[in-house]
């Protein structure tokens, strides 16, 4: 449940426990989570014919065995690209990741949040198929492209910090987003961003970056 009424104050966020919640109804209500899932990943279907790559496209890019998710942020020339990894623990968000929204479908489940602190830089022309995941607008592209200036600048973000929280914050006063919360000094997210850095860092000299 949100513990601020509004978002008037600047930035100040309202912040929910989105780990912690339990959907009521049983079994049924349990699988509901899954029938979802399952439906935004058939939605996501329809958008695997992937045209010529574009800022605010969500790719899906191999490498070895991994399918890994990347927002496309902007061409540095040529053929070669700069984009951020996006993953699927939203539950393992941090204050610099970027949580896709109901605005934002439809999307693969895999791309649920944008890791503005983990920067891919990778070819089109690496002769590597990447399916098209989903694409985001000029508006919300933008708002990833803010929280990552928070990232490079490290602003301090006004959430607790805790493990599986969510924040609904506004960004440069401009853009409203959900977030993860400041990580913790012993927090596993540390872990987890490491593993994400490295498969981000593989995945640069893989693609011909």
């Amino acid at each position: 449940m949100p513990i601020e009424d509004s978002l008037e104050g600047g930035d100040r966020p309202i912040i929910c426990n989105a780990v912690l919640a339990r959907t009521p109804g049983g079994l049924e209500g349990a699988l509901q989570p899954v029938r979802d899932w399952t439906a935004r990943r058939r939605q996501a279907e329809a958008l695997r014919q992937a045209p010529t790559w574009a800022q605010g496209m969500l790719v899906g890019v191999t490498c070895g065995r991994v399918l890994h998710g990347l927002l496309l942020d902007r061409c540095l020339g040529g053929e070669r690209w700069v984009g951020w990894m996006a993953a699927p623990e939203c539950d393992w968000a941090g204050a610099f990741d970027v949580l896709l929204e109901p605005e934002d479908e439809p999307f693969d489940p895999m791309c649920g949040l944008i890791q503005t602190w983990n920067t891919v830089t990778l070819s089109a022309g690496s002769g590597v198929a990447a399916p098209l995941l989903g694409r985001l607008s000029m508006q919300r592209l933008a708002a990833v492209r803010a929280v990552q200036g928070e990232y490079q600048s490290s602003r301090e973000v006004m959430v607790p910090p805790e493990l599986g929280c969510i924040a609904l914050r506004v960004v440069n006063g401009a853009f409203t987003v959900l977030t993860g919360a400041p990580l913790l000094p012993q927090d596993p997210r540390q872990d987890y961003q490491a593993i994400y850095r490295r498969a981000g860092s593989r995945l640069s000299g893989a693609m011909g970056a």
